[in-house]
């Protein structure tokens, strides 16, 4: 057999997915011909189907070192270095795929993608447009051209675009996710958000496993942790003051980690498990039998409909007890998971037909633990500046139509009063375009407005908000960690309730730090608190200059307190369920 026999037969092992048998013929191929340019592209593209993602630049490298004008390698190198966050590598290496195939449909939704994470949506959109002339009937383009419409700011067409991917292809879970992520910013009904999640993620309702009902009520109550955002993630902000504070006698705590890219933070995480488990390379169904194996009591998911998600795993029910908590402001539809955590103000008595779920009311759902490196707060732009200025960091995906004509009314009720808006896709002059656009139709126009595009930097981050004198809330979905990282730099928020739970966490948190003057029920007392509260700056001072203190000394910063409350719940849970399966 020579050289082009002997890779044709790997190529068909790469193809089958027989990856085990593929090594091994490579390892012969390696004895046989060498490092040959075939050697290097096949290692390359194991390397990249096992995640390691540097050992597969490495070796693709090698490839195109022998042969430079192979787009199956640049395309390869292309996609390596995109799962590394290379971004312009990854553009480099696109661009001379089309330069040879400018049709080539799978560079052009890669390069879509990467257009939309680097902050240019418009970019992206136009993309999947070009994609879908060329193929009317791809699947991935109209999930991607959704993303783009979900991060602009339009969450109607968003889901218009992910409908039709799920019409060609309903098989697609993250697809589904993507779909009920993008209701929530934009769906005011409770009902009709219930309705949409049962429909579209009920199908992963598969119980799979038979739990004994010989339960001991006495022992450790081993609970698991579900989550892709073990990391520098704002879900991990919520998560650590319990890691830190949960009895260790009563429970054993078990992590169930699919991170993409581990660090500092992911490794603190693994140290205060008591079992940690990586579960980034395995399959929903294996990740379902672990847990099993493992005899979780109570199993609990933190991301929902959200990125990485691992809802499959959870509607095989590998747990006797499965919970929702903190990553999704939503049912999430599926009646293998049994109950979901919240407070009270976030959802009030009489909510519960919102929900598949039975619900947990903590006093409060939220615990925060800011980023270690936090900035002094600094009012020295607030006491020199002769008028206000408003702000808003939170992702321009929750800046509906709505919420622009709630900025509107409070900048025309506050004369002189500015508007900073911080975003990273503000760096794509299309977007910005746009939100000019929107904002003029509500009455505000560019002289009023700042733009400003994101600083990357924890830090830098942070002290943007030395310039805000308050913060205004996104409606119908709120700011959550953006509501809290102002209150910790000093700079209040102003929200508004609404008849969802993403409408009314910022009432929750402003409610919990005693500051239910920063919370309205209408547009107009929006608009009418903005006044108030802005008409004696120093009063206004005063409340900014104690709110990093008077959020320390709140329950939304007691570790302690939330662990214990949390832990009661988690036991009441356990104790009925065994009382309930004897």
């Amino acid at each position: 057999m020579n050289e082009a026999e002997f890779y044709r037969e790997i190529s068909e092992l790469f193809n089958a997915n027989k990856i085990n048998e593929l090594q091994n013929q490579l390892a012969l191929g390696l004895e046989r011909f060498g490092k040959t340019h075939d050697y290097w592209f096949f290692t390359g593209v194991t390397a990249f189907n096992e995640k390691r993602y540097h050992d597969a630049i490495n070796a693709l490298t090698e490839a195109n070192k022998l042969k430079s004008d192979d787009s199956r390698v640049h395309f390869n190198l292309g996609v390596s270095c995109s799962r590394l966050e290379l971004y312009s590598d990854s553009m480099k290496w696109f661009k001379q795929v089309l330069a040879v195939l400018p049709e080539h449909i799978p560079t052009l939704l890669m390069i879509s993608a990467i257009f939309d994470v680097t902050g240019n949506p418009a970019a992206c959109a136009k993309t999947c447009r070009i994609i879908l002339n060329l193929d009317p009937q791809n699947v991935s383009a109209f999930n991607n051209l959704g993303n783009s419409c979900k991060n602009s700011g339009m969450p109607a067409e968003a889901a218009e675009a992910y409908r039709m991917a799920l019409k060609l292809n309903p098989t697609i879970e993250s697809i589904r996710s993507n779909m009920l992520f993008s209701l929530n910013y934009a769906t005011t009904d409770p009902i009709e958000l219930r309705r949409e999640h049962e429909e579209i993620a009920s199908i992963w309702d598969k119980p799979s496993f038979v739990h004994s009902p010989d339960k001991n009520e006495s022992r450790k109550i081993r609970i698991g942790f579900v989550s892709p955002d073990f990391c520098s993630h704002s879900v991990a902000y919520f998560l650590t003051g319990l890691y830190s504070c949960l009895d260790r006698e009563k429970f054993f705590l078990v992590s169930y980690a699919n991170v993409e890219f581990p660090e500092k933070l992911t490794k603190w995480f693994t140290e205060k498990s008591d079992l940690w488990r990586d579960v980034n390379f395995i399959s929903k169904e294996e990740l379902a039998n672990q847990i099993f194996e493992d005899k979780i009591d109570i199993l609990i998911d933190l991301a929902g409909h959200t990125g990485g998600s691992n809802l499959i795993a959870f509607g095989m029910n590998p747990a006797p007890i499965q919970v929702t908590w903190l990553g999704y402001p939503c049912t999430t539809g599926m009646k293998s998971i049994h109950y979901r955590i919240t407070d009270e103000l976030a959802d009030p008595i009489g909510v519960e037909s919102h929900y598949t779920e039975q619900l947990i009311r903590l006093p409060h759902f939220l615990n925060y633990s800011h980023r270690s490196d936090i900035p002094d707060c600094d009012f020295t732009a607030s006491e020199k500046r002769d008028y206000i200025l408003f702000g808003s960091f939170n992702n321009i995906a929750k800046l509906s139509p709505e919420t622009i004509i709630l900025w509107g009314k409070v900048l025309t009720a506050v004369p002189h009063s500015k508007l900073l808006i911080k975003h990273k896709y503000f760096n794509d002059p299309a977007i910005l375009e746009l939100f000019l656009k929107r904002f003029a139709e509500a009455g505000i126009f560019q002289d009023r407005l700042i733009f400003k595009a994101f600083n990357f930097t924890d830090h830098g981050h942070l002290e943007e908000y030395h310039q805000i004198d308050i913060a205004l809330d996104s409606w119908p979905y709120n700011g959550t960690t953006t509501t809290f990282e102002a209150m910790v730099m000093g700079v209040p928020t102003l929200t508004m309730t609404g008849p969802v739970h993403a409408s009314r966490v910022g009432s929750s948190i402003m409610s919990a730090v005693g500051l239910s003057e920063y919370v309205t029920k209408t547009p107009e007392e929006f608009a009418e608190s903005a006044y108030q509260l802005t008409r004696d700056k120093s009063a206004l001072l005063a409340t900014k200059k104690g709110l990093r203190a008077r959020f320390y000394q709140s329950p939304l910063a007691d570790a302690k307190g939330f662990s214990r409350s949390f832990e009661q719940a988690m036991t009441t849970l356990w104790k009925d369920y065994c009382e309930h399966n004897r």
